[in-house]
């Protein structure tokens, strides 16, 4: 089968050109791959009754390189300045592998409140949701940010 016979229109093929194709594999090998060769679940496929989520079809098979097979992730966060920069250390190792990422900010102190260190008053929540937002925008997904 074509990914022209299989797609409703030119915008699927297109992103399944861009986003899910490996390289120039045919449309048959790409299921066959996102598949892992079960041709139980190859079939649900072309018969429309089943799909795997994105990274998965981006990533599945796929052996020379480290990819996320999970679309999203979700990281602990703590009130304290390790925590932070680990969270942001791992929010920009799993970006590297095409994975997604969010937190829960609600744990960090308010702007101004007084913390036992030189600057005696913490930046607030905001100035590190800041520090994830420059960590995604400096790790790149094949085009994403």
């Amino acid at each position: 089968m074509e990914a022209n016979d299989y797609f409703d229109t030119d915008i699927g093929v297109d992103i399944w050109n861009k986003k899910y194709r490996n390289g120039d594999e045919s449309f048959d090998d790409w299921v066959t791959r996102v598949s892992n060769g079960d041709t139980d679940v190859a079939n649900l496929i072309y018969e429309k009754k089943f799909m795997f989520a994105g990274r998965i079809l981006a990533a599945r098979g796929i052996n020379d390189r480290k990819l996320s097979l999970s679309n999203c992730y979700v990281f602990p966060l703590e009130d304290t300045l390790e925590s932070i920069y680990k969270t942001s250390s791992d929010i920009a190792r799993t970006y590297s592998y095409g994975g997604g990422c969010g937190t829960d900010l609600s744990k960090l102190s308010p702007v101004g409140t007084p913390i036992n260190n030189a600057a005696r008053a913490t930046s607030g929540a905001v100035s590190f949701a800041e520090l994830f937002n420059t960590t995604t925008a400096l790790i790149g997904q094949d085009g994403r940010r």
